[in-house]
Formats: C-alpha cells, sequence, structure tokens
C-alpha cells in the first residue's frame, strides 16, 4: 500500500511531509497517528515511517478490521537523493543565496511597517514604477516633483499620509540591494573536517537538507571547496523530443548516432541561420544572434559559440575578435508549429467578448493578439522579415511581447534584451539600452509600438 502510494506521488511530480496511520479494529474502535518528515516521494523513508507508526498503534490481541495509510502536506517536486548517507551529516551542507530586496520587496515590506494597508500599498508601487520608468531604486530622485505628486496621492489626504509616502521612498533606497532571505544555491555543496556548525549557523529547508548562513563567495574566504552537483536536465528534454517525434511522425531517432546529426544538412542550416527558437540552451536572442554572425554550422564552432557568450568573455573582447564576417540569409523554421483546430459554435456576442472569455480563462487570447487591436487606420509600420533591408535606418514597427531579459552594463546600469512577434507571426529581437529603458519602460504583455535604428551587427529575425 504504502509503495503504491509512493509510485502515485512520484508520477505526479509531488512530495509529502506527513504521514498518517490509521487501524480499526473488529470493535470498530479507531486509533491513528500522523508524524512530520522531510519531504520526500521515495519509498525507503515512507515505509520506515509506517512501520514505525503501525507498531505504536498494533495491538496483537485484537483482529484487524481496516488499516489506513495518507499521505498530506503534498508539494510540487522531486526528490533530492542524499549525497552523503554514507558520511556523518555534521559535515556537509548545500551553499546559501542571498535574497536581497528589490523595488517590489523593499516598498511593499515598508509600507507594512508604516501601516499602510495593501491596496494602497499595490497602488502606490505601481504609480511609483510610471512616474519613474525603472525599477532600479539608484535613478528615484525623491524631491522630484513628480514624487511629490504620488505622494499627496493618498487616503490619508493630510501632511501625515504624504510625509509617511516620502518616507517610503528614502527608506527603500536605503534598504534596495540589503539581504532578505535566504535560498538554496541550486548543487553548490561544502563539505568540512569538522562538524560545518563549528563554521556557520544551519537553516533546515523543506525538503529536509540544511543550508550554510554564507554563500559562494564567503566560502572561498573561509577556504571551503565549493562542489557543484548538477543534474542535466537536457536529456530529459532530448528523451522528449524523440517520443514527440516518434508519436508525430512516426519514425525513430537514433540519438546515438553522432556522426549523423554533425553532418545533417538541414540541422547546419538552421544554426547558419540563428533560427533556432525552441531549440535547448541555444534559443536565447544573444546565442541566436551570434550564431547568425558566426556561420557556426560544426559541433566545434557551436562549442566555442556556446563558450564566447559568456558575460566576462565577452566583456574581455574575446567575442569580437572570433567573430568573422558577417552575411545575412534566411532559411524554413526548425519545427513545424504544432496547433489544434477547434470548431466553436456560433454565438451572438460582441467583437471582443470571445477573447476577453479566453483571457480570463486561460490567461491568453487563442488567436493573433492583433486581433484586439482597433482597426482606425491601417498598418504602416515595417515586418521582420524587412528589417534586414533597411540596415542603418530607423524603422517603426509593431510587437508583441514575449520575454525579456534584464542585464546590467559595466557601469551597473539596467539594459534589456526583447524578444517580439511581429503581425506575420515572425520573432524578431530588440536591445534596449539605459537611456532608453528609463524613458520607454516595459509595461507587461501587450503589443508595442517599437521605434528605433536597424544596425547592422543585430538585424536578426526567425
Amino acid at each position: 500500500m504504502t509503495s503504491r502510494l509512493a509510485f502515485d506521488l512520484r508520477g505526479q511530480k509531488k512530495l509529502t511531509s506527513c504521514v498518517a496511520v490509521k487501524i480499526r479494529y473488529t470493535d470498530f474502535n479507531t486509533y491513528s497517528l500522523q508524524k512530520s518528515i522531510p519531504f520526500t516521494a521515495q519509498d525507503g523513508p515512507l515505509l520506515a515511517q509506517v512501520k514505525e507508526l503501525f507498531g505504536k498503534l498494533y495491538q496483537r490481541r485484537q483482529l484487524v478490521r481496516l488499516i489506513g495509510v495518507k499521505f498530506t502536506n503534498l508539494v510540487h517536486g522531486h526528490t533530492q537523493i542524499s549525497l552523503f548517507e554514507d558520511t556523518q551529516e555534521e559535515v556537509t551542507a548545500l551553499l546559501a543565496t542571498y535574497s536581497t530586496f528589490q523595488f517590489n520587496a523593499a516598498v511593499r515590506e515598508l509600507g507594512k511597517v508604516f501601516g499602510l494597508p495593501k491596496e494602497e500599498i499595490d497602488h502606490f508601487a505601481d504609480d511609483v514604477l510610471k512616474a519613474t520608468g525603472t525599477e532600479d531604486v539608484r535613478y528615484w530622485k525623491v524631491d522630484n516633483p513628480k514624487f511629490e505628486g504620488l505622494a499627496a496621492q493618498s487616503q490619508n489626504s493630510g501632511e501625515t499620509g504624504k510625509q509617511t509616502k516620502l518616507d517610503i521612498l528614502k527608506y527603500a533606497r536605503l534598504l534596495h540591494g540589503f539581504p532578505n532571505h535566504l535560498g538554496i544555491h541550486a548543487g553548490g555543496v561544502v563539505i568540512s573536517e569538522r562538524p560545518i556548525f563549528c563554521h556557520t549557523a544551519l537553516q533546515l529547508m523543506p525538503k529536509g537538507f540544511p543550508i550554510s548562513h554564507f554563500d559562494m563567495n564567503h566560502a572561498e574566504d573561509f577556504g571551503f571547496h565549493k562542489f557543484d552537483v548538477l543534474s542535466q536536465r537536457g536529456l530529459g528534454h532530448i528523451k522528449d523530443a524523440v517520443a514527440l517525434v516518434k508519436k508525430n511522425q512516426g519514425r525513430a531517432v537514433d540519438i546515438h548516432d553522432l556522426d549523423h546529426i554533425k553532418q545533417d544538412a538541414k540541422v547546419r542550416e538552421q544554426l547558419r541561420s540563428g533560427h533556432c527558437i525552441g531549440c535547448f540552451y541555444i534559443e536565447s536572442p544573444a546565442m541566436r544572434g551570434l550564431l547568425h554572425k558566426l556561420r557556426c554550422d560544426t559541433y566545434v564552432h557551436l562549442v566555442a559559440a556556446s563558450s564566447i557568450i559568456r558575460p566576462g568573455v565577452a566583456k574581455s573582447g574575446m567575442m569580437r575578435e572570433y567573430n568573422p564576417k558577417e552575411k545575412f540569409e534566411a532559411s524554413g523554421l526548425l519545427f513545424a508549429d504544432e496547433h489544434e483546430t477547434f470548431e466553436l459554435p456560433e454565438l451572438s456576442e460582441g467583437q471582443f467578448d470571445q477573447a476577453f472569455d479566453e483571457i480570463e480563462l486561460l490567461g491568453f487570447h487563442v488567436g493573433s493578439p492583433y486581433d484586439l487591436l482597433e482597426k482606425s487606420e491601417s498598418y504602416t509600420g515595417a515586418f521582420a522579415a524587412e528589417l534586414k533591408g533597411r540596415i542603418g535606418r530607423m524603422v517603426v514597427i509593431e510587437g508583441f511581447y514575449v520575454a525579456r531579459k534584464d542585464v546590467r552594463t559595466v557601469k551597473g546600469e539596467m539594459m534589456h534584451f526583447g524578444t517580439w512577434l511581429d503581425r506575420e507571426g515572425k520573432f524578431f529581437d530588440t536591445v534596449h539600452f539605459p537611456a532608453f529603458a528609463k524613458m520607454s519602460p516595459f509595461r507587461g504583455k501587450g503589443i508595442y509600438r517599437i521605434e528605433g535604428n536597424s544596425p547592422r551587427s543585430s538585424v536578426h529575425h526567425t
């Protein structure tokens, strides 16, 4: 029974932290016990706890009518196997990471301290973003007239409410970047000769593993070596891809025939063109652009590209030295878009009622987002496929927001890389430098009107 329940947990990708056993005897008297345990879904620990609880409940002189086992306090996750089952637990721990106060956390926590209600904190945080155009508190100027206006918009219309919000802005700048709470460094392990608590306090995390109170940088200062024990999740993606090909196309792909894969003409063409959205590990805008510029079509060049795209190498100038001449081409998509066709009944609804229902239920519109725009005038902007023909010129293009990546320059300023879909369903990428990112910040999901220069070094679409 316990093994079957544990198998079901693993199948649902869940963990339990509470085991309960119930026994009902023939006289209908019922007894139960439960015990909290570290999160797990493995047979061994769960069987041991069930046996222990059963031993405490079972009375050998009575006949048993019913036995029940229940797992509660379920969470989504995978069981992390112990690497040190044959080692003293006192000498090992996982490394911590410091989660620091950023814009939202700083403003919201200070709002609670000052006694503001949640609704007012929410509105105030949104208004700060609109007024400043940035989440980077270094660019907040509390003497700016915009802040004076924000502070005055308080449910407490007197000077007290205004001063409270100015104080929140003041202390949020000071609190920004300070540690908020501890997290787990992914796969980072430290091992000590003496018990680990001789060097640091420990905090037990929900999965039952202790973490140190220092991060990897301080671990090095203390003389510890950090061991990274990481899983290769890419293997799971390859396995899933092989299964999908067999299901949809009826063909078996031999992923062990590496020589054939490396020489596959279509694979090499896709790498050269940079059309790699949907390809694990090489689908980021920077990586797609680099593959296109390098005309990468061999395994050796692919390894080199994945190495020089890293921040340290990029800053050193090695990437510019490695770049050969640029040549722009376009080719077909790597994978055909999978979609299903649904037949919907005719409904007497307004123009956008169906779309609004889809957004409310699913979180997105199943059709093109451009269908929701007002048809007041025809579109005169550019399309992604036309960008390579407008190198060095200012272009205006409408894009549906897909994703963005936030990075900091060497000066510590925030800039962004954006990925968008145009009206024809083609992807294109943008770069938002610090000055423009502050003037025109991202506002979340939606369609943006983008105006900017189309430089030769970054023209790329899929």
